[in-house]
């Protein structure tokens, strides 16, 4: 006996999609007032008859499955709010069997691709695909020598460093596009993409911004100064496109491509931006979170630990979120190993320097607030 307009109330309650649910209360409370209002309008001009015992109960037990359905409908909507109850469900997933070792992965924006980087056994590294509703891999074709890769706002492209260049290839797997030749002699550091289609890299210590369909870099600079950045390193945009996070002297910035403001935030090697309002960070051998506010670039709050273990690598990409909260992350420490000759009878001649090795073939991944 319910009205239909109160059904369409309860199903957007019940969407799948939380962005299809009503946003809050009070849209809720405002379609229920107009539906008893157009019930009131549609029966004021009704003739009153007399209501007999029976017909009396079953208005009674309608109003009161009008009220219920009220009910369910607020709670549903605070039960099923995009907010979760902060549980996390955790998956490993194992790297291709190719690939020795990573060295570093992007997870793209819509939370439906992984992209990793990282050398076969004869030790030609290139760029590695894989849907997450899939067990299988792909390489891209193209991406040899690849690193670093990060993603298009749209989730359409990855973006790499190879052969001193920065490239870009579709998920259709097409032969890679050059977005431009890195600075002579810089060593490529990260990169970034924002929805106006400017991409923010690394390379030789300094910041460079440039159109992702070509052209020349632009170096960014420091607030007030005349010299370059210094220590520039894996930038990350924050979501109003114009401002990001990198890596600068041991610690964590917030630069502009709008301005030359900047300002040191956190120490730590590396950190990335999770909606609604987080940062991901390493420290002490931890991945972390903490709250962080856009408007004022602070840290209310106390981090809290994802992960133990892990190290960021110097700030390399090994770890990434999506805008939907999925985190993957490649576990274990940045190790360090120390080569040594020996002679036949096992005499130790003389020692190699240090090298660092990554090591880990799984990723780990999170979902959950």
């Amino acid at each position: 006996m319910a009205p239909p307009a109160l059904d369409h109330v309860v199903r957007r309650c019940l969407a799948k999609d939380p962005e299809e649910r009503w946003q809050n209360a009070q849209d809720v409370a405002h379609q229920l007032k107009w539906i008893g209002e157009a019930a009131s309008q549609a029966g004021g001009g009704a003739p009153v008859e007399p209501v007999s015992k029976s017909r009396g109960r079953l208005i009674w037990m309608a109003a009161t499955a009008v009220s219920l359905a009220a009910a369910l409908a607020l709670a549903v909507l605070y039960f099923r709010r995009p907010m979760n109850d902060g549980a996390v469900q955790r998956v490993s997933v194992l790297a291709p069997d190719d690939v020795h070792r990573i060295s570093s992965l992007a997870l793209s924006p819509d939370g439906k691709w992984l992209a990793i980087a990282g050398p076969d056994r004869t030790g030609m590294t290139r760029i590695w695909l894989r849907s997450l509703d899939s067990y299988d891999w792909k390489p891209l074709r193209g991406t040899e020598r690849g690193s670093f890769p990060f993603w298009s706002p749209d989730s359409q492209f990855v973006a790499f460093f190879a052969d001193g260049k920065l490239q870009k290839t579709d998920l259709a797997d097409s032969r890679p596009d050059t977005v431009c030749e890195l600075p002579s002699g810089k060593a490529a550091r990260g990169g970034t993409w924002n929805r106006d289609d400017q991409i923010v890299y690394g390379a030789g210590g300094l910041g460079w911004i440039i159109s992702a369909g070509g052209g020349d870099s632009k170096i960014l600079y420091d607030p007030g100064k005349l010299t370059p950045r210094g220590s520039h390193g894996w930038p990350s945009f924050l979501p109003d496109g114009q401002s990001y996070l990198h890596k600068r002297e041991n610690a964590i910035w917030v630069g502009s491509i709008a301005s030359e403001f900047s300002s040191r935030i956190l120490d730590s090697q590396r950190a990335v931006y999770a909606s609604p309002g987080f940062l991901i960070f390493e420290r002490g051998g931890k991945l972390m979170t903490q709250q962080f506010d856009l408007s004022s670039s602070k840290l209310p709050g106390n981090p809290i630990t994802l992960a133990e273990g892990f190290d960021s690598g110097y700030g390399l990409p090994r770890f990434s979120v999506s805008e939907r909260g999925t985190l993957a992350y490649i576990p274990g420490r940045y190790y360090s190993y120390q080569t040594a000759w020996f002679d036949r009878a096992g005499k130790q001649m003389h020692q190699a320097s240090l090298e660092p090795m990554i090591c880990g073939r799984f990723f780990s991944m999170g979902i959950g607030s």
